[in-house]
């Protein structure tokens, strides 16, 4: 069994859905195949703008209509289906014009349409190369979560329910991902980018032989290749490695994907949507020699604690964790030295400058300046007898993730150095496999660069 996971850009035209289409024909050929599907690119971030537009005046999802009507055409399928599924996300805008309320489980439905809309899309265009396909919603599956809507946690029945409803039966179920249901039945999504997720737990469930991930690039690169052009494949990583490389930025995983496939060991291969009979990158249990790869992300915000307890900084982690989330703000990585930790925030963003958190409840709207000024002076006030809080927005976030890497620290320090670029933050958050660094946004690039080169030269 292969579990074969798309993500909105391979999904993003009636040639890619066909595309994606080729590559399941031909998987099917030689294995038991099981899709999971994203929504189509961009089409998330336009649900949460109607949502928001909904909750401040007048919601308009003709763009959203257009586009799946045009790739229904395009491909020749019913749309009949589909306009089901956005007749519901049409009341529920409306209701939120009304009532001038948006509940996060209100949200996280009307975000659940876009992988509902998707996988009906590529199963009629599987069935069309005469491939016998179903679309399934992974909640009818059994893909029960904890009811934090909006960041859900899958629950641990999830899997023997997931293995039931996917047992093979001659036909490819094309799943969704992203989404799951509480106990009570409410919609909920697991965060963002959580397909790769759903893909990873339906691969546990069946005990899948490999999950396949297609991205744009021919597997997980040494760098970004937005910011490095000469980024060259890493043909093997490690478990550990992989899920470092994703907590610390690397966009091809979501960062919890590996957890799942730990107890059954199933291997990861992240492949070429181009080329998917190229080899991308493997990733196994363990494995010796692998190179080492410069993982970045930007748009972010870095909180430093400076404890007063010399040593004992680790005591104080919970009650800065529960302080932030009660702020609404996302913690995207962790890490300390002996007297200081190192928050990095990511802001939960759904348009330039605005973030969505949830209060009570209710989602909520708010410009990610001011509630970083906000977080910054409630939490000195809150925390000034054990500690010292500061806080900086606009920086990036860089990680170099490898075996050994740490013996090159010096070398990597006086890259930066070399080039200028002011360091933040540093720290060894990986026992021997990570080194990362915080520098300001405006040099992220040149970072990357400073380092990369150190590795390759």
């Amino acid at each position: 069994m292969i579990v074969a996971k798309f993500g909105g850009t391979s999904l993003g035209g009636a040639k890619r859905i066909r595309r994606c289409a080729q590559i399941v024909r031909r998987l099917a050929e030689k294995e038991r195949v099981v899709v999971v599907a994203s929504a189509i690119a961009g089409v998330t971030d336009a649900i949460l703008q109607a949502a928001y537009d909904a909750l401040c005046s007048y919601a308009d999802i003709t763009g959203i209509i257009a586009l799946h009507h045009r790739l229904a055409k395009q491909i020749g399928v019913d749309f009949s289906p589909l306009e089901r599924v956005i007749a519901r996300l049409q009341l529920l805008l409306r209701c939120v014009e009304i009532l001038r309320v948006l509940p996060a489980a209100v949200l996280d439905e009307m975000l659940s349409v876009g992988e509902r809309l998707s996988v009906r899309i590529l199963a009629a265009a599987l069935r069309q190369q005469s491939i016998p396909a179903r679309p399934l919603d992974a909640p009818d599956a059994g893909f029960i979560t904890d009811d934090n809507h909006t960041a859900a946690k899958p629950l641990p029945q999830t899997i023997p329910r997931l293995a039931k409803s996917l047992k093979w039966d001659g036909t490819i179920k094309v799943v969704t991902g992203f989404i799951g249901r509480t106990k009570e039945g409410r919609i909920t999504t697991i965060g963002r980018n959580g397909s790769d997720l759903t893909a990873a737990i339906v691969a546990a469930a069946l005990n899948a032989k490999e999950l396949r991930i297609f991205t744009d690039t021919p597997g997980v690169l040494s760098a970004d290749p937005r910011l490095i052009a000469d980024a060259a494949p890493v043909r093997r990583l490690s478990y550990e490695e992989a899920a470092e490389l994703a907590r610390f930025g690397a966009t091809v995983l979501h960062p919890q994907t590996i957890i799942p496939l730990i107890k059954r060991r199933i291997p990861v291969r992240v492949a070429s949507f181009a080329h998917p009979d190229d080899p991308g990158t493997l990733i196994l249990p363990e494995t010796k020699g692998t190179k080492p790869v410069v993982a970045s992300r930007g748009g972010l915000a870095l909180l430093l604690f400076h404890s007063h307890r010399l040593g004992e900084v680790v005591a104080d982690v919970p009650q800065l964790f529960t302080a932030i989330s009660q702020r609404g703000w996302n913690i995207a990585a962790v890490a300390n030295s002996r007297s200081t930790v190192g928050i990095i925030l990511q802001p939960r963003q759904h348009e330039k400058g605005r973030n969505f958190n949830v209060r009570n409840g209710l989602v909520v709207f708010s410009d990610s300046k001011e509630t970083l000024s906000a977080l910054a002076e409630e939490m000195t006030d809150e925390f000034s007898e054990s500690g010292h809080i500061s806080v900086r927005r606009n920086v990036a976030l860089i990680c170099v993730v490898g075996c050994g890497v740490v013996s090159l620290l010096p070398r990597l320090q006086s890259a930066l150095h070399e080039m200028e670029i002011p360091v933040l933050f540093e720290a060894l958050p990986g026992r021997d496999i990570s080194v990362l660094f915080v520098v300001p946004q405006r040099r992220q690039r040149d970072a990357v660069l400073a380092l990369h080169n150190v590795l390759y030269g």
